[in-house]
């Protein structure tokens, strides 16, 4: 969904000679716009398509292609999806001046039955960019979560 609602890049830009990271996009239908950036860029090779493929599914062959590290950014479910398998080492959560409100939750996924389960993070940092602020914080080890796996590695 995110392919289409928002035509994301995910290059680097800015950084001379930077590496450029796989593209990786998962989807039930495969009903993806051929024209999006991610098919019709330049680094349109760097796309890998998984359809109908569960996260874990992807995450594991991603591991046998090399690839160990992966910046997701998506929509509700795929996020939920690594919050409950505990997959998050790392949050980078950027709050924007605007407002919604509604009944659409704010983190996707099972979610914790108390606080004593939920996802705590450390090592917080905060910083503005033009109008929005970036948070980033490493997920404690403590809270087992529905999943009963332990949240998170120390920061490198």
């Amino acid at each position: 969904e995110t392919v289409r609602a928002d035509n994301p890049r995910l290059t680097v830009r800015g950084v001379r000679r930077a590496r450029q990271p796989w593209r990786v996009v998962l989807t039930r239908s495969g009903n993806l716009p051929r024209p999006a950036h991610l098919f019709s860029d330049r680094f349109a090779s760097r796309t890998l398509i998984y359809r109908g493929k569960s996260l874990a599914a992807v995450l594991k062959n991603l591991g046998k292609r090399g690839i160990t590290s992966v910046l997701m950014e998506g929509g509700g479910e795929v996020l939920g999806q690594a919050l409950d398998a505990r997959l998050i080492d790392k949050v980078q959560l950027y709050l924007g001046p605007i407002l919604t409100g509604g009944p659409v939750i704010a983190f996707p996924g099972g979610g914790a039955e108390n606080t004593a389960n939920a996802l705590h993070l450390r090592c917080i940092s905060y910083r503005r960019i033009a109008r929005s602020v970036c948070i980033t914080g490493y997920p404690e080890d403590v809270g087992q979560g529905k999943s009963g796996k332990p949240f998170g590695r120390p920061p490198v």
